[in-house]
């Protein structure tokens, strides 16, 4: 109770408590706590201490109390909600009973079995108030109705002390009943009832390993399956539901073989050595191997100390075969152990694919492993050298180890000239390297003893030498060291233009090497593809998409990569050492391979008129197999042919230029005609017909001649009255003689890189200028035919009677120019075309 006094400020508002009844009602004179004592109503005063007759009055009733009461609705076998059979009671029960709580407080509810607490359920005030709730809303068509709550407790007959084995409750007649824990009353309790309890006695199998630093067990990533490791020890704890009796030996099959165990006070087990060999005898399992799907666990038997075995099939008890609920028995239906070392063959007769110095298939019995700076030591490759390919079939092939060992692979490697430790898989002394930066750079191709270590991921190993067939124990791989590039030259086709009209042959590379060498079946790596004549590209030599993986080529090969195909060739070259150390020496060099000529597809079309000092132009169509390049044409005149400026028609490379093409050959500055030396006045040496001459890119060559010019050629004039009176060489030593010149200057004793070209025209001192609009120098190509060498300069010197124009040109042959005596002339022309030629001097060319 409560009560508010109102006061002066200062005064006290203390009040004191009474009760008109305390026999049915009392209160706490201070604190205005009321205890009901008996139903009925009483009246509850509040009195001010300061002014005793200032008072407050509260009615109070307390109500009758109406006992708790509780049943046993149902008894079930676990979540089935079948009902039990009371004379055959096994697992787990489902124990549903009926509370209703009455004006009591319920504090738990039990579930006794002989009189002991076997499940019990704790209730709030809250819980129980929900509770309540919940069956009033059910039970709202009948107000009178009860307020039953029904609650369900779980039992497991089959329990057991997981460490002992020891059952809680034992097989036989058992008392249940059900109770309500009240507060501030006694509790209440049903009737007992008798169940008889009959479970099945048996075994529980648990599983350790000791497989020392190495891992315990691996997950096979492929299946998820576990696979164990080292020696396996199989734990064995009876329980017994028969009153004075234990498990006294249990047996079963597995690993080939039989499990046979005597258990002390429930307990006992058994170990699998790693260390003994395997045998059906034994209880070693060496390096025993399970099948992929492992040795299932099976159902065993077992006998009681009294002597009665035990049901076949209940006689291990395990996750999938015990009562539900009982979460103290663990799952353990297969055993998988590898102890097998990599590629090793088990004890069981599992096959294994081997793992030993001959899985480096590109490495003879002699064989030296040179390595680089950047050599990467794994299983894929050891200095470019593929190494234990059998390695990579265990993640693809059939091997009972797939997926299981996730193998792994290391090297270890002596110090310079040291032998490998006596013990196979001994690393004291080593060190590991992981690249080839780690070794010491030598020029001895046995500097290093390498061993390699395959472990899978419970640690079992597999360990040999480097060498081919030189075992595991003392010998090793030898490696040697070289971390400098090779050096190299290359003959063979060089770039375009021009390209090759024969076969290109080979390209041969001369080569040195600072240590490991090169190998005679390759020491190139070589890229190499053609662009054909339709358009198409093929990898020549070399792979992949775009052939950008090279091949391994001996340090000669074929230019064409022996296929001799027409087409445009590019070609990488790429010298490596046995270590794999490179150097590039040609990159994407391009040159062409074609045989065949180009040719005209009709006859060459002529202007109307062919006009002197202008420009002509002749029409023909061409075609070629590949790639066209330029177009010349030869003119006949009476007195010499003239070969007139080529005209590209094709650039070199792709794309390709095949045709039929349409070219228009246009001639500049057009010589109408020309009078032979020292005849300026005759007016009929005009020109004939030209041959036009189509070159492809690999300088293969077609000619073909147009028709007589006949009335299209322009008639000639006189040159003019004009006299070449000296065409010499080295002017002004006139009439020196011949000359000796190197082609191209390449400077060959005792001759001179060039030499200097003159005309003299000697004209009247009452003449016109210059009567000539150009001055060219021509050499004779050794077939008849005129190739200019250049235009001239004109320098004038006057004297009383004459005007003389010295016409120099300093010329340096080139490789194009024959070899020996050159017969070289000079052509002069006027405006309108008309042209005399000077006398012939000869210049000795060298090479």
């Amino acid at each position: 109770m409560a009560a508010a006094v109102n006061a002066d400020a200062g005064v006290a508002t203390t009040v004191t408590w009474t009760s008109s009844n305390p026999a049915t009602a009392s209160v706490n004179p201070t604190t205005g706590l009321v205890t009901g004592v008996a139903s009925g109503s009483v009246a509850i005063t509040a009195c001010s201490t300061v002014a005793t007759g200032v008072c407050g009055q509260a009615t109070v009733t307390v109500a009758s109390t109406t006992p708790a009461v509780i049943s046993i609705k149902s008894i079930t076998t676990g979540s089935s909600l079948t009902p039990v059979n009371i004379n055959n009671v096994a697992g787990q029960i489902e124990v549903t009973m009926n509370l209703d709580s009455g004006t009591q407080t319920v504090s738990s509810v039990d579930v006794l079995i002989d009189g002991a607490v076997a499940c019990s359920q704790g209730f709030s005030s809250i819980q129980l108030a929900t509770a309540r709730a919940q069956a009033a809303l059910v039970a709202s068509d009948n107000p009178n109705a009860a307020l039953v709550v029904e609650i369900q407790c779980s039992i497991n007959t089959a329990e057991f002390d997981p460490t002992t084995g020891i059952a809680k409750f034992l097989n036989g007649a058992h008392q249940i009943s059900a109770r309500v824990n009240l507060v501030g009353s006694a509790p209440v309790a049903t009737p007992s009832t008798q169940l008889v309890f009959n479970n099945a006695s048996g075994f529980i199998v648990t599983l350790t390993t000791n497989n020392g630093t190495d891992p315990g067990s691996a997950i096979d990533p492929r299946t998820g399956l576990q696979w164990l490791g080292g020696s396996v020890t199989l734990n064995f704890l009876g329980v017994s539901y028969v009153s004075g009796a234990t498990i006294a030996n249990i047996s079963f099959p597995l690993f080939g073989k039989t499990v046979a165990a005597v258990l002390t006070a429930n307990a006992g087990s058994v170990t699998y050595s790693e260390g003994t060999t395997w045998s059906p005898t034994n209880t070693g399992i060496g390096n025993y191997l399970s099948l992929p799907t492992g040795e299932p666990l099976p159902i065993g038997t077992a006998v009681l100390s009294t002597g009665q075995p035990l049901a076949v099939t209940n006689a291990i008890l395990n996750a999938s075969t015990s009562p539900p609920g009982n979460t103290t028995i663990p799952a353990l239906t297969t055993i998988r152990v590898d102890n097998t070392s990599p590629g090793v063959t088990s004890a069981n007769g599992i096959a294994q694919l081997p793992i030993n110095s001959t899985s480096f298939p590109a490495l003879g019995v002699d064989s030296v492993i040179w390595v680089n700076a950047a050599t990467a030591f794994a299983a894929g490759s050891i200095g470019g050298v593929p190494s234990l390919a059998t390695l990579n079939a265990l993640t693809t092939g059939t091997d009972v180890e797939e997926g299981v060992d996730a193998i792994t692979v290391q090297f270890f490697a002596t110090a310079v000239g040291a032998a490998l430790p006596t013990s196979a898989c001994s690393t004291t002394g080593l060190t590991a390297i992981t690249t080839g930066s780690q070794l010491a750079e030598t020029t001895v191709s046995s500097s290093f003893r390498v061993r390699v270590v395959v472990k899978d991921a419970l640690g079992n190993l597999t360990c040999f030498g480097l060498r081919a067939g030189t075992g595991v124990a003392v010998a090793g791989g030898q490696f040697g060291a070289d971390f400098t590039a090779p050096t190299g030259t290359v003959t063979g086709p060089a770039a375009g233009p021009p390209g090759l009209n024969v076969d290109p042959g080979n390209f041969a590379v001369t080569a040195s090497d600072n240590a490991s060498g090169f190998d005679p079946a390759g020491g190139l790596l070589v890229i190499m593809t053609r662009l054909n004549a339709s358009g198409s590209t093929t990898c020549v030599i070399g792979s992949g998409t775009g052939c950008v993986n090279p091949a391994v080529q001996p340090l000669t090969f074929d230019a064409t990569g022996g296929a001799n195909v027409e087409g445009y060739y590019t070609t990488t070259i790429t010298l490596v050492d046995q270590a794999g150390n490179t150097t590039v020496l040609v990159t994407a060099r391009l040159y062409e391979y074609d045989v065949t000529v180009p040719a005209f597809s009709g006859g060459i079309s002529l202007p109307s008129l062919i006009a002197g000092a202008t420009t002509n132009t002749f029409t023909a169509t061409v075609t070629d197999n590949l790639d066209l390049n330029a177009i010349f044409g030869d003119v006949t005149y009476p007195t010499a042919v003239l070969r007139y400026p080529s005209q590209t028609i094709g650039a070199w490379g792709p794309p390709l230029e095949q045709g039929p093409t349409t070219v228009n050959y246009a001639v500049a500055n057009w010589v109408r005609c020309i009078n032979a030396a020292g005849d300026f006045a005759t007016t009929t040496n005009q020109p004939s017909i030209i041959t036009l001459t189509v070159s492809d890119q690999a300088l293969n060559v077609f000619s073909q001649a147009s028709g007589a010019f006949g009335v299209n050629a322009q008639a000639c004039a006189a040159v003019g009255a004009v006299t070449i009176n000296s065409f010499v060489q080295n002017a002004p030593s006139y009439g020196a003689g011949l000359t000796q010149v190197d082609i191209s200057g390449n400077a060959v004793s005792p001759s001179s890189n060039t030499v200097t070209l003159t005309a003299v025209a000697d004209v009247p001192l009452n003449s016109s200028a210059d009567p000539f609009a150009r001055v060219d120098f021509f050499y004779d190509n050794g077939g008849g035919v005129l190739i200019r060498i250049g235009t001239a300069t004109a320098v004038l010197a006057q004297t009383v009677t004459n005007r003389t124009y010295t016409y120099t040109f300093v010329w340096d042959p080139d490789a194009a120019v024959p070899v020996g005596a050159v017969n070289v002339v000079a052509l002069s022309v006027d405006a309108q075309g008309d042209a005399v030629l000077t006398a012939t001097q000869v210049v000795t060319t060298v090479p």
